[in-house]
């Protein structure tokens, strides 16, 4: 059993590493969830096609600007998020750190970093009462 303990332990510490951390403030009524590939993603407000509401902010942790693929990490983790809560498409977009945001403890500096910042949206063709789930 000490054997077992010990390898499940390590396994889950990595697999709590690897995701990406994605912070999600609710805005909206939430609504029902849906598949995760059936949210859009947009990089701008411009590019969104049909009136809609905000229903959540999402604000991704700090990371490297020079790596893309910890970037994408978080685009695929808001929009698995944006599913749960319904919503129909979500504006992602990277910014930059400022300095101000970050203490000089950290060592970062805001240099060269960036965090996702976005939007979960709700068509306001897809709202009605009945489609609000409870909190």
């Amino acid at each position: 059993m000490k054997r077992l303990a010990v390898p499940v332990l390590l396994l889950s510490a990595f697999s709590a590493c690897a995701s990406p951390r994605v912070d999600v403030i609710q805005v909206g009524p939430w609504f029902q969830p849906k598949h995760w590939k059936e949210v859009e993603v947009f990089s701008s407000r411009t590019e969104t096609r049909k009136p809609w509401g905000a229903i959540a902010l999402f604000h991704g942790e700090h990371i490297p600007g020079a790596d893309p693929k910890a970037f994408e990490k978080q685009k695929i983790k808001a929009r698995r998020l944006a599913a749960d809560i319904g919503a129909d498409a979500v504006i992602l977009i990277p910014e930059a750190v400022n300095r101000t945001d970050v203490p000089l403890s950290s060592g970062e500096g805001g240099s060269g970093r960036v965090f996702l910042s976005g939007l979960a949206l709700k068509y306001e063709a897809n709202v009605s009462t009945a489609a609000i789930r409870n909190p």
